[in-house]
């Protein structure tokens, strides 16, 4: 689901599943921790990556001062993935240049997450990997209604430390803690020959300070909203003779709409498509219909359904008069999925699997998922089907129910779930 939305990730190899017999013990688990316990067959998914070392991992051994093991585990990382930390090929170290490639890297992966509506979840040190991709997916979620203030996981829902429009704070605060590692390394290599701890101690600061400004000036900031942007031209079919500024304005107000009207957020680019090809606002008006549901429950009310078909037509207006002539549906078509996987439709495909083990909605979830902009003539659908016709016919009544929004509210997930 990730890896096809063009998402730096890890990637899933296998799952292993215990039987379904009286005779195997099941898995008690509390998914919403209030004391409906359950018991469930035990799973387990194999993953693969890079290396599974995590911002946490570094974070780990320098707070409990184990410096030469660290120094050890970033030279060995170093070593060992040239393709993610290009050294300098002469046998040395340059941990400044290897921290700037972490923070860049891990800056693009954030971007890409508030771009395609990703919400982790779970944003602690440990769940951060120093290769910048997706690593832990437990309580995540895909938003439906655009929310800053939306949170995934059940177990964050009163601090909300991990919501939606936190993402880009939290992982640029994360990577301060690593910076904090990192500023340690560097001192201590340039500094081997001080033998005063008050001049190593200042040395440590200083450095600790070029990083803090560096991830500012240079490396996080600067790569998220360059990220950032590039990804959000590519979802309204602006070109690059529009300037960013232009973008990130016609953008952010296009957000506002979306999140004061409780507005589904990946229906509306599908929507937007059709609204550039017919030159009219009014393809995004069905976002108003109560048939369509907003993922809070049922959509717009009545009574705010005039205020938000106003607002949608002057941001439309906005957007199209000035630059109708260079607006890119191509473009739009491959950088808005049809299909996500939202909480509802895994929890479809899930009961249909465990309840009747019927597995065909997985197979074919599964399918639509390895190509979510359905690019390719032959999708998989229908393992039955013999021709691309029928399958085409199944893949279109595949997204005709899992394409629009859902008319429930948000579907809550755990670390249990």
């Amino acid at each position: 689901a990730m890896a096809a939305l063009g998402v730096p990730t890890s990637r899933a190899l296998s799952l292993a599943v215990s039987l379904d017999d009286a005779s195997v013990a099941p898995v008690w688990r509390d998914r919403y921790y209030d004391g409906n316990v359950l018991g469930e067959r035990a799973a387990v998914v194999a993953r693969i990556a890079p290396s599974w070392l995590r911002f946490g991992t570094l974070e780990f051994l320098h707070r409990r001062g184990e410096h030469h093991l660290l120094r050890d585990v970033v030279q060995w990382m170093l070593r060992e993935h040239p393709y993610h930390f290009d050294q300098l090929g002469d046998g040395s170290y340059d941990y400044e240049r290897a921290f700037g490639m972490i923070a860049q890297r891990t800056a693009r992966m954030a971007a890409l997450w508030q771009a395609v509506g990703f919400c982790h979840g779970v944003l602690n040190t440990d769940n951060l990997s120093l290769h910048g991709i997706t690593i832990d997916f437990g309580p995540f979620g895909f938003i439906d209604a655009y929310d800053e203030d939306h949170v995934c996981n059940y177990s964050d829902r009163d601090e909300r430390r991990y919501a939606f429009g936190k993402q880009q704070e939290v992982v640029h605060g994360n990577l301060l803690l690593l910076a904090d590692v990192f500023a340690d390394l560097i001192a201590t290599t340039t500094t081997s020959t001080t033998t005063t701890t008050a001049t190593t101690t200042t040395s440590v600061a200083a450095v600790r300070q070029r990083l803090e400004r560096r991830l500012k000036e240079e490396w996080y900031v600067p790569t998220y909203t360059s990220t950032y942007i590039s990804k959000m031209r590519a979802k309204i079919g602006y070109g690059d003779d529009v300037v960013d500024g232009v973008v990130m304005d016609t953008v952010g107000k296009l957000l506002e709409v979306l999140q004061q009207h409780h507005l589904d957020y990946h229906y509306f680019f599908l929507l937007l498509e059709k609204a550039v090809v017919e030159a009219s606002p009014l393809p995004l008006l069905v976002l108003l219909d109560d048939s369509v549901g907003g993922g809070d429950g049922g959509g717009v009310s009545s009574r705010n359904s005039g205020s938000a078909a106003a607002d949608l037509s002057k941001w439309f207006e906005d957007y199209y008069l000035p630059t109708s002539g260079t607006i890119n549906t191509t473009i739009m078509q491959h950088s808005n999925p049809r299909i996500v996987l939202r909480n509802h439709i895994a929890d479809i495909a899930i009961h249909a699997a465990e309840d009747h083990d019927d597995f065909s909605e997985v197979d074919a979830l599964a399918a639509l998922l390895r190509d979510p902009y359905l690019l390719d003539d032959r999708h998989g659908c229908s393992p039955t089907a013999t021709t691309a016709t029928d399958d085409a016919a199944r893949c279109a009544a595949l997204l005709e129910r899992y394409g629009k929004p859902p008319q429930s509210p948000p579907m809550p997930v755990s670390c249990s779930s």
